[in-house]
């Protein structure tokens, strides 16, 4: 992996875990904008804290060698169902966000299998 990689690699990997980390935790506490885009949704309250868990759970997983593989593949889960969700309920311009960080998480897994 050349410098360029190397640092591309480290900086899409913050960033991505750094958005996960925002998302989740607000979730996990329960902050009333979550609470209320879950009813809006008609998703249940349980789903939220499920949600909360794995994207902090993922963010940090994204770190370790041993669980990147189930770190990245739970937040494309994650980010699939936010596309459709804010697609759905939301609009569609407003999906491109999630998508967006899920082609992130794309490269940062590209880079990652080209690591030694």
């Amino acid at each position: 992996m050349t410098t360029p990689q190397k640092t591309a690699y480290y900086v899409l990997l913050a960033l991505v875990s750094a958005l996960f980390l925002v998302s989740g935790v607000p979730k996990l506490l329960a902050q009333p904008m979550a609470v209320q885009s879950f009813a809006v949704a008609g998703l249940p309250v349980w789903l939220m804290y499920f949600i909360g868990a794995g994207e902090v759970i993922g963010a940090i997983g994204l770190w370790t060698r041993r669980f990147f593989r189930y770190a990245y593949e739970g937040l494309f889960v994650v980010l699939v169902g936010a596309v459709y969700a804010t697609a759905v309920y939301v609009s569609v311009p407003m999906a491109l966000f999630p998508l967006g960080v899920a082609i992130a998480l794309g490269f940062v897994i590209w880079l990652h299998n080209k690591r030694p």
